[in-house]
C-alpha cells in the first residue's frame, strides 16, 4: 500500500475485500483456501520436504537467520510483507508474511524465524497479503 513498497510486496487487504461478492481475483482464480493450503502440505511432506515455511520462502525479503533463509523451492515467492494494522499502521515488514484464505476468517502465515508456516484466525480488520489461485476446472 505504501508506493514504494508496491512493485515488491503488492497491496495488502483486510478480510473484507476478500470475502466481497465482487472477488478480488481476476476471473479463472480464486483466493486460495485453508484446504488448498492443507492440501499443499501434504504434498510437500508426501515429497519429503520439511521445513516448510523455509521452502516457500523467496529469500530477499526476509529478515532471517542465515539457517533460516528462504529456499523458494516449489517458486511461490512468499514475501515478508508484513502487514497494516487496524489503525492503518504498517508493521512486521520483512519479519512476516500472511495471505488471507477463503472460506475461513483467517489466514496462513510464517515468520523469519519459523521454518514453518501456519493456518490461524485472525483480526479481520488487518491488511495483509493475497494469494490466488488458479481455478481447477
Amino acid at each position: 500500500d505504501e508506493v514504494s513498497n508496491l512493485t515488491i510486496y503488492g497491496r495488502l487487504y483486510n478480510y473484507y475485500a476478500v470475502s466481497d461478492n465482487r472477488e478480488l481475483c481476476p476471473s479463472g482464480w480464486s483466493v486460495s483456501s485453508d484446504e488448498d493450503w492443507i492440501l499443499l502440505t501434504s504434498s510437500l511432506e508426501s515429497e519429503g520436504l520439511d521445513s516448510l515455511g523455509v521452502e516457500l520462502r523467496e529469500p530477499q525479503t526476509w529478515s532471517s537467520p542465515q539457517h533460516l533463509i528462504g529456499r523458494n523451492s516449489q517458486g511461490l515467492n512468499w514475501r515478508g510483507s508484513g502487514n497494516k494494522v487496524s489503525n492503518g499502521d504498517f508493521n512486521n515488514l520483512n519479519n512476516y508474511g500472511e495471505f488471507w484464505l477463503s472460506g475461513c476468517e483467517c489466514w496462513v502465515e510464517t515468520s523469519s524465524w519459523s521454518i514453518d508456516f501456519w493456518i490461524e484466525s485472525a483480526d479481520l480488520r488487518m491488511g495483509v497479503s493475497v494469494r490466488c489461485i488458479k481455478d481447477t476446472e
